[in-house]
């Protein structure tokens, strides 16, 4: 579907936590390529090499990566996806066919996954559906239960997540040469900086009530 309904995100919620349930007992671990340690020196890189206008967000993401970083501590290792946006999902009709590229997986925190997909499904004209956020939890957790700490940790995760994709939108699209259009399409980092915008302007509170209430 070009826009998604609440039935919609209800499926990609239940089709997420069967995910997590299948993989519990996975064996293999692999670092997220965009740990929080990571992040930071890939802001580093951007205050080193960007134009001025840059290192000034990328000292912002920096400050809000290193912010966010705890809200990961005691949270369960788990196999995730890193990357459920919209073209990594395949429909038939309102039915999910099949979800694509794994190339972002790796052994991480169920929350972030949850974060991603709020972030990427849900955000639509500057603000947050809300009502899609919640009812994709909602779907998850009909399936796989999240545990108070992954509810709690939520918020600032998500406000990870924003900052994570704005700087690697930063490395990938406004650092180096420029790539032909025929090459990839370009990724603007202000969408996910504005994002992150909106999560601080709701704060924490109420964030998880509109999101988990």
């Amino acid at each position: 579907p070009c826009a998604l309904t609440t039935a919609n995100v209800a499926e990609i919620g239940r089709h997420l936590a069967r995910f997590h349930v299948a993989t519990r007992d996975f064996q293999e671990l692999r670092r997220n390529p965009f740990s929080p340690d990571r992040v930071v020196e890939m802001c580093d890189r951007i205050k080193r090499e960007a134009r001025r206008d840059l290192q000034r967000i990328a000292r912002r993401l920096r400050d809000e990566i290193l912010r966010c970083a705890n809200s990961f501590e005691g949270l369960a290792p788990a196999t995730i996806h890193g990357d459920l946006f919209h073209d990594n999902i395949l429909w038939d009709e309102n039915t999910i066919s099949a979800i694509l590229d794994f190339e972002m997986a790796s052994t991480g925190a169920i929350p972030y996954d949850i974060a991603v997909a709020i972030l990427a499904l849900t955000f639509v004209d500057d603000d947050f559906r809300w009502e899609h956020a919640r009812e994709l939890v909602r779907a998850y957790s009909r399936v796989s239960a999240l545990e108070t700490i992954e509810r709690n940790a939520l918020y600032w995760i998500s406000r990870f997540v924003a900052a994570r994709f704005a700087v690697s939108r930063i490395t990938d699209f406004e650092l180096g040469p420029a790539t032909s259009a025929g090459d990839r399409v370009h990724k603007d980092y202000r969408d996910f900086v504005r994002r992150l915008d909106r999560l601080d302007a709701i704060g924490g509170a109420a964030f998880l009530e509109r999101v988990l209430g």
